[in-house]
């Protein structure tokens, strides 16, 4: 990482795109706490910036990469939107998160924000006193998907029933934005095997 595109957070060095990814999804995560959106403008934003950095450092990857980036973060996070799990917002939010990191790096982001998510689901289900419900739906939706394998069908998730509650999503993509820039600028990967 060059020194001259980079910024100091506490005694952790980071390179400038990836500390203006920082900000950018504190900032949905704040958002998406207080109102339960993200903002369309601070996605808009965050894929034009993903792609100026990709197309003009000398290390980036270009179009290519950003597009390939953009479209995992989309593909995968898409299917949750489709089955009522999380927002639109969410799957917009990793889609940019994807072009600032390429498909490698929004990959091991997807892995850290469902840990992320899963235990920030838990705690706001304790907190709220829908603990149960949570369960109820994550055995109703594992449950769905088990029988339609063993019919030897495509798996259809079905909605849950009824909602354990409105997580801020954007929060548990923010922490496994967060913990993989953290874990970049110390030199480890996730998927190390796979780079």
């Amino acid at each position: 990482m060059s020194e001259n595109n980079a910024v100091a957070i506490g005694s952790v060095v980071i390179d400038l795109k990836l500390a203006l990814l920082i900000v950018l999804v504190i900032i949905a995560a704040a958002f998406d706490i207080k109102y339960r959106r993200i903002p369309n403008w601070l996605v808009l934003i965050g894929l034009v910036a993903g792609l100026g950095f990709g197309t003009l450092s000398s290390h980036g990857a270009g179009i290519s990469g950003w597009s390939l980036g953009f479209a995992v973060g989309f593909g995968l996070f898409l299917p949750l939107y489709l089955m009522r799990a999380m927002g639109a917002g969410d799957v917009k939010l990793i889609a940019m998160v994807g072009g600032f990191l390429g498909a490698a790096g929004v990959f091991e982001v997807i892995l850290l924000t469902l840990l992320a998510g899963g235990g920030l689901a838990a705690a706001y289900a304790l907190l709220r006193g829908s603990f149960r419900k949570l369960m109820d739906n994550v055995n109703h939706m594992v449950t769905s998907v088990a029988v339609d394998v063993a019919m030897r069908e495509m798996p259809q998730a079905t909605a849950p029933r009824q909602s354990a509650g409105d997580l801020p999503y954007g929060v548990a993509i923010a922490t496994g934005t967060l913990v993989h820039v953290l874990l970049l600028a110390n030199g480890y990967r996730l998927l190390a095997s796979f780079q």
